[in-house]
């Protein structure tokens, strides 16, 4: 049976990147490349920018194997940027859920109790508003508790008198947190978004609305990269509120068609995202310099009559619209 993507060595593997109109100018590193990274992954991943249209298997001339690799490590670099901050904005937000529960509802849980109906429990059902999801959000993160995989912190607390939430916060999933944000209470979801002084300006519905969407853009984009999948020019499921947008961007999306919704859910997206949920100017400053080191390099390299930014789906001033918006989200 004939497959229809059989076996090649790397040679044959290099002969078809040269067919297909690719230069290869150093054919040991090439191959070495391919050794380490595969095939599909630096080629197929990074073709269709570089290619006259989606029909054709032929690359536009002048593309080198090179470029499709310095592709590849930006993407990495982009990713590892984005990885990062996305972090840095999880832990904030489970410090301030975590804050928030302990100063309302005490630092004791019974994590054995899945049923969640002790009155002394800050786990206890009764603390959260009664809808589907409810019940499940906290069953699991008891179990996540009870869990092989809690932690060192948990597991270290389970020999104590009491496992406080900014402990339990350490061992649950950004989308579990989520989940344990969309339980609180109104006025507990609006005093934990009292902290995000960007959000001023919307009333407390858009501003529970807009903080969802962005912590959900936030985790597609870091499973995406966790499970080593490109963001390279990519849109994504989740997208911003535009009226909420529109309000909160001032000058930042100048350009960028966010009636359209993939204007709303792209790489442009998670950047204002995460600059409005960051709120630290230490932090914002640094998500700024660490994404122009990662351009900068590059900014006068003609990809094919195409600069990196465009390539990424962003504007050619988007480090300057990041310095303007700092003032404006602190």
């Amino acid at each position: 049976m004939p497959y229809d993507k059989p076996f090649k060595t790397f040679d044959e593997q290099l002969e078809i990147l040269k067919n297909r109109g690719l230069s290869i100018n150093d054919m040991e590193f090439a191959k070495i490349v391919l050794q380490d990274i595969s095939y599909y992954t630096v080629v197929n991943g990074y073709k269709n920018y570089l290619i006259p249209d989606r029909s054709s298997d032929t690359f536009i001339p002048g593309t080198s194997f090179e470029m499709l690799y310095t592709l590849h490590i930006l993407n990495i670099n982009f990713s590892s940027v984005l990885l990062k901050y996305i972090s840095y904005v999880e832990n904030s937000v489970k410090c301030k859920l975590a804050y928030l529960v302990a100063k309302n509802y005490g630092v004791y849980t019974n994590y054995t109790d899945l049923k969640n109906i002790d009155p002394s429990d800050y786990l206890c059902r009764n603390n959260y508003i009664n809808n589907k999801f409810r019940n499940n959000t906290l069953e699991r993160i008891k179990k996540d508790i009870r869990g092989q995989q809690a932690g060192l912190s948990v597991n270290h607390y389970k020999s104590k008198n009491h496992i406080p939430p900014w402990i339990v916060t350490t061992s649950i999933s950004l989308g579990e947190t989520i989940h344990w944000y969309k339980i609180l209470k109104p006025h507990l979801k609006d005093e934990l978004l009292d902290y995000f002084n960007s959000l001023r300006c919307l009333n407390p519905l858009d501003k529970r609305e807009f903080f969802i969407k962005s912590m959900d853009l936030c985790k597609e984009y870091r499973n995406t990269i966790a499970h080593g999948n490109k963001v390279f020019s990519e849109t994504f499921k989740i997208e911003l509120p535009k009226r909420q947008l529109q309000i909160l961007s001032h000058n930042f999306m100048d350009g960028i068609n966010i009636v359209h919704s993939s204007g709303r859910k792209g790489n442009v997206a998670i950047i204002f995202a995460i600059l409005i949920l960051l709120r630290n100017r230490y932090a914002i400053s640094n998500f700024i310099s660490d994404l122009d080191s990662v351009f900068s390099l590059y900014k006068d390299v003609d990809f094919n009559g195409k600069n990196i930014l465009t390539l990424f789906s962003l504007p050619d001033d988007i480090i300057d619209r990041m310095v303007n918006m700092l003032p404006l989200i602190i």
